[in-house]
């Protein structure tokens, strides 16, 4: 067995994923680069930072709803500005949990347009690809699916019993881009 193309992830338990509370009235503080809170704090809140309607103390984490895919931390001298050291983008960890997808040229699957990191990865079966209805001015650029290529706007979708519908579509090679609704659909009798 060759371990130098395996990665073993470690599974990480934060104290407040396992039931740890802030005390009453205070709520658990975080950093932007780590993962669990790093400390508590209790009233008075000197620092708020006020986003999408929302009030956030220091500490406190928020996701924008524009810009999307960000991670960011109230902190003393927030001034509604998405950078850092108050913000960050999220950082998606493709690379290193779905390594085989990636080299067959499977597609990432999100569960809806805005969806930051991919839910799982969609590999070949019997698609039927329908060509599509503009050619692209890009004729260069090729989506990789598989075995197969396919250019700009060419796409396919699915339907499953657990992952309900798939369209996937060649947008910004070289891989596809899918959207599924996940939902149960129910059988045919």
């Amino acid at each position: 067995m060759n371990f130098s193309s395996i990665f073993v992830c470690a599974v990480l338990d934060c104290p407040e994923w396992l039931g740890k509370l802030a005390k009453p009235g205070c709520h658990l503080t975080y950093e932007l680069d780590k993962c669990c809170s790093v400390g508590e704090l209790c009233p008075p809140f000197n620092t708020k930072c006020e986003v999408d309607g929302m009030v956030y103390y220091k500490g406190q984490r928020f996701n924008p709803k524009s810009p999307n895919c960000l991670n960011c931390i109230c902190q003393d001298g927030f001034q509604g500005k998405y950078v850092e050291p108050f913000c960050k983008k999220h950082e998606c960890i493709e690379e290193v949990a779905y390594q085989n997808e990636i080299k067959a040229f499977c597609a990432p699957s999100y569960t809806s347009k805005d969806a930051c990191c991919p839910y799982t990865w969609i590999c070949p079966e019997n698609d039927n690809i329908v060509p599509g209805k503009v050619p692209s001015k890009y004729s260069g650029l090729k989506c990789k699916f598989g075995k197969d290529t396919l250019n700009i706007g060419d796409n396919f979708s699915r339907t499953s019993k657990y992952n309900g519908k798939l369209f996937c579509e060649c947008r910004i090679p070289p891989f596809l881009t899918c959207t599924q609704n996940y939902q149960y659909l129910p059988q045919d009798h």
